[in-house]
Parts: structure tokens; sequence; C-alpha cells
């Protein structure tokens, strides 16, 4: 089922981990999610937003959320943390189909 926005301001941005960012499964359950930096960089440079990471994460929140939905629904992708993964691949394969 697909997950929805937590907290519209919760999220955290990591030295190296990317940033993480609160959805809820149909339940209300929270779910902890996270797109990786090189996701975020390599997103921009297909936009062509010369911006940093949280700019980006800001500018396409609902398109991360959405792919991260996806990637819960197929259960393929958690880190090594739990947090379900938005990679570039993921963000790139949405760009493309769009």
């Amino acid at each position: 089922m697909p997950l929805t926005q937590l907290n519209d301001d919760d999220y955290r941005p990591s030295a190296w981990r990317g940033i993480k960012f609160w959805m809820a499964d149909e339940e209300g359950h929270p779910v902890l999610c996270r797109v990786s930096h090189e996701a975020l960089r390599d997103h921009a440079g297909r936009v062509h937003l010369d911006a940093d990471d949280d700019k980006v994460f800001e500018v396409y929140r609902e398109l991360i959320e959405q792919v991260a939905s996806d990637v819960y629904d197929a259960g393929t992708r958690v880190d090594d943390a739990g947090c379900v993964l938005v990679t570039s691949e993921a963000l790139e394969r949405v760009c493309r189909s769009a």
C-alpha cells in the first residue's frame, strides 16, 4: 500500500547518508525513508538545477516521496539501517517514464 507524507517539515540531512524523511503506511505507522546524496545530485544534474541537496529535496519532495512509496510497495530497496532507500536509478526511471 502507498506511503503518505507523515510530517511536512520533518526531514534530516545527514553529512554522509543523504536526507532522511518520515512517511506513514496505510495504518499510520511511521516509515523511515532516505534519499542518497548521489540520487539528489544526479537528479539535479538531469533537471539542470544548480542547488544544494536540501534545496533539491525541497523542490522535488513530492517526486522523491512517490518513488519512496513505490519502493516500499515493491519491497525492493532497504538500506542497512532499515530505511526505504530512494536511489539515483529509481529517480531516473521515474523521470524517463514521465
